[in-house]
């Protein structure tokens, strides 16, 4: 899974509640909006997750904070943006050399061990879109993302609010009934009134900074939008 294009299925098995809750979370490798049946490819065959659809939430709008792999990884794990983690290419990225037309950018080539992720926290606490992969065109960050929450969502709802990768961890939190750490998942809210099918007004901004890559298919801006300060 090392190039990427984000597709989530969200799937807490139980309610947020005074008991330990399940995440099964999957994070499909170069899948984009139209790749899913449910989300009308009419190539694709993906006759399980449109079963699920039916019995869950559907996010229209959800994307992914990067159109490559390793920096929408992070941002999942930590709540926090793909620039706020200095993770903006692939882990490793690609070595700078005389023959490239434009330099790559230097940053980590890890998740810094002071960040804390998801997982530490539950563990504590018991083409109609334009382009495709690498690009930050809808086709290249926007993503089917189901949700399934029982007594939460309710099975064949829709939603059109926009959402963004880093809205997981705080999501997580809610649905297992720990507090929301606002300082950790500093750009990700959590997406709890969306799932329970209330209309929420947001204050998006657009943060896009532009760094290009010289690698074929990947000649764009290569970080996303934020949402949030």
């Amino acid at each position: 899974m090392s190039k990427f294009a984000l597709s989530i299925l969200l799937l807490p098995w139980a309610a947020f509640a005074q008991k330990p809750v399940n995440f099964l979370f999957f994070l499909v490798d170069d899948m984009g909006m139209i790749d899913v049946g449910t989300y009308g490819s009419s190539f694709y065959e993906t006759p399980q997750i449109d079963r699920l659809a039916q019995l869950a939430m559907m996010l229209n709008f959800g994307f992914a904070s990067c159109p490559v792999c390793s920096p929408t990884r992070a941002s999942i794990m930590t709540g926090r943006h793909p620039v706020r983690l200095d993770i903006t290419d692939w882990i490793p990225e690609l070595p700078n050399k005389k023959a490239n037309k434009l330099i790559q950018p230097e940053d980590r080539e890890n998740l810094a061990l002071e960040e804390v992720t998801i997982a530490e926290k539950l563990q504590t606490h018991h083409t109609p879109l334009r382009a495709g992969k690498g690009w930050l065109y809808e086709g290249g960050i926007r993503e089917p993302t189901i949700v399934c929450a029982p007594n939460v969502t309710k099975p064949g709802s829709v939603c059109n609010d926009p959402i963004v990768s880093m809205d997981f961890f705080p999501t997580m939190l809610e649905l297992a009934g720990l507090p929301l750490r606002p300082k950790l998942h500093r750009d990700g809210r959590s997406l709890l009134p969306e799932l329970t099918g209330k209309k929420v007004k947001q204050d998006l901004f657009s943060g896009t900074i532009h760094t290009i890559t010289d690698q074929p298919g990947y000649r764009v801006p290569r970080f996303g939008t934020a949402t949030g300060s």
